[in-house]
């Protein structure tokens, strides 16, 4: 695919680098469904905007393809919100034949057996049809489509789509949506000439180079340029805008106080910050779980048993929240505390027997088993390089010896887990130190990242892991605040630059989070003041994008941000005029969608 320019595509996932191709299409349906059995006799009104991603396999041993499936719904007027149970079928014109469904029984266009668990927030869901790896989801065989490539206009195929809200029981969608073409690009490993296409330079064939006619009268293409020039070129006429989700602001009723230098992570279900300094200042020990579906808050009230404190850390384990270390109001802090949100409760506060010292401003990293601690400043506000692992099953730490390069000390670095070893990047130490180094907590070996294209130091970054690379952008470095990054790729040992091209401008202190698609860069500060503007980095296309500014996000730093799966969640930080706030707000990061038609 193309890197350069997002035209024609609607980028719902990564198309992998070994695909010989990958084309997208979406229609606008509106789906009306009434429901007989409630006395007002509801209607419910679905909006869906599907989006149909198919890729042709590389290998035509391949027999399977995922069609990617985004949609709204909204029930009445409201936007839908909560777990949908959805069913699908490939049928013909008349629902007559079915060709094939996400689980059993589901013949003659009839009712699968079993749904599909999707997360809806907002009226926003994706799910990937044909992925088998979800539950009561089949797979599509790539011969679905080949054997009717031919008969699509005398022997068309639709998508069924049964929705069950919860309440009114599962409703068939009427009418099917019929599926152009398009969709079959899974049939095209079954052709002689689909290597061809592996000769044929990324973005060099537009809408303009095709023959008159060559596209089905009314086909719809979508792009996220409002004057799309080779759509237009091509005879495609604009005619709709669905645009970027704006800006929303959470629930303040049972909000937890203001802070800054407090901690949070997302449990799977809830926004868990906790900690942290208050407008005057007096250090915090008290938190809140906040529900994006529900938009309300629960209190984490104060324990007697986990100090108040600032400068700590706090990992998710999966089923728990550890937080560890910190300063107190006199003093540095090598206790800690396990939170389980399910009973808002301390469940047992971090063994103390080989606990490592006392310190705060350090890197924390849930390895899959244990916390990994490493570096930080210490009561005298020495920076320290010592590291330990705690256990939160067994409450033990271990500090075994290990060999190789250890990084020299520095409080404020920033590390991911790679499923293998911590990277640490960054952090205020000595003059000149340049924390870049890798640990594995199995072989207990650290080794120094390559220094080649490497990053400069910085301190007040932020970096991300995207489940194979590291990227790390901003910060503040020996010349100022910095407005670059980079890629790290720990199998190669390799750093790339990140694109400057329409990047954030300069900033640290700001939040960070993975999409599972881009890079999210939320606020920050300058020698100027706060900012409030975000943007999105790609790093399969290594391109940035503006996010929209509708909803006014609040100017801050030091905030809290993490990624629920559907959208993101900011809260906290400063503000304005030196003022602490809560303040939290959410986004859906998705850009404005600019629908063409072709006559």
């Amino acid at each position: 695919m193309a890197a350069a320019k997002q035209t024609w595509t609607v980028s719902i996932e990564p198309v992998s680098s070994h695909d010989i191709g990958a084309v997208s299409l979406c229609y606008l349906v509106w789906h009306l469904q009434g429901s007989m059995q409630r006395m007002h006799r509801l209607i419910h009104y679905f909006v869906i905007v599907l989006c149909v991603l198919t890729t042709i396999p590389a290998s035509s041993a391949q027999t399977s393809g995922v069609i990617n499936y985004q949609g709204r719904v909204m029930v009445g007027a409201t936007l839908f919100t909560g777990t949908a149970q959805l069913k699908f079928a490939l049928v013909n014109a008349d629902g007559t034949k079915t060709y094939w469904n996400n689980a059993a029984l589901g013949v003659g266009g009839s009712e699968p057996a079993s749904a599909v668990s999707v997360a809806v927030t907002t009226g926003l869901y994706n799910v990937a049809l044909g992925d088998a790896s979800l539950p009561n989801m089949a797979s599509i065989p790539s011969a679905v489509f080949a054997d009717a490539v031919s008969q699509t206009a005398t022997n068309p195929i639709f998508l069924r789509v049964w929705f069950n809200d919860g309440v009114n029981g599962s409703q068939l969608l009427v009418p099917d949506t019929r599926l152009t073409p398009v969709a079959f690009a899974m049939a095209a490993s079954y052709a002689q000439t689909a290597q061809s296409a592996l000769s044929v330079p990324d973005g060099s064939i537009s809408a303009a180079k095709l023959a008159p006619g060559i596209l089905p009268s009314g086909i719809t293409a979508v792009s996220p340029n409002p004057a799309d020039k080779s759509l237009l070129d091509g005879g495609y006429q604009s005619f709709y805008e669905i645009p970027a989700p704006a800006w929303n602001s959470g629930s303040t009723a049972g909000q937890p106080a203001a802070r800054v230098r407090h901690q949070g992570v997302w449990t799977g279900s809830e926004l868990f910050v906790w900690g942290g300094q208050a407008q005057g200042p007096t250090l915090l020990d008290d938190g809140g779980l906040y529900d994006p579906v529900a938009n309300s808050w629960k209190l984490v009230p104060a324990n007697a048993s986990i100090n108040a404190r600032q400068g700590h850390t706090l990992i998710w384990t999966g089923q728990r929240a550890i937080v560890w270390g910190g300063m107190s109001v006199a003093t540095v802090l090598n206790t800690g505390g396990l939170f389980d949100p399910s009973t808002r409760s301390w469940t047992d506060k971090t063994s103390i027997t080989n606990a490592p010292a006392a310190r705060q401003n350090h890197v924390a990293v849930w390895t899959g088993e244990e916390m990994f601690i490493w570096g930080g400043k210490n009561q005298q506000g020495t920076n320290i390089t010592n590291f330990a692992l705690y256990n939160p099953k067994a409450d033990t730490w271990r500090n075994p010896s290990t060999t190789g390069v250890k990084p020299a000390p520095a409080a404020g670095t920033l590390g991911v887990w790679t499923g293998t070893e911590v990277i640490l990047l960054g952090g205020a130490g000595a003059v000149n130190a340049d924390i870049r180094s890798a640990f594995n907590p199995n072989t207990l070996v650290w080794r120094n990242l390559s220094a080649t294209a490497a990053p400069i130091s910085r301190t007040d970054h932020s970096v991300v892991w995207t489940g194979d690379r590291m990227l790390v952008w901003g910060g503040k470095g020996t010349s100022g605040v910095l407005a670059d990054g980079a890629v790290y790729d720990p199998k190669l040992d390799t750093w790339k630059p990140i694109s400057t091209v329409n990047a954030p401008s300069a900033r640290a202190l700001h939040s960070a989070v993975w999409t599972g698609r881009e890079m999210l860069i939320l606020g920050g500060a300058t020698p100027a003041g706060l900012l409030s503007s975000g943007f999105a980095y790609n790093p399969a296309t290594d391109s940035w994008r503006p996010l929209t500014t509708a909803g006014t996000p609040t100017p801050r730093s030091g905030s809290v941000a993490v990624w629920t799966g559907a959208q993101t969640l900011i809260y906290g930080g400063n503000g304005q005029n030196s003022v602490i706030l809560a303040a939290l707000q959410s986004l859906i990061p998705q850009p404005a969608w600019y629908f063409y038609r072709h006559p």
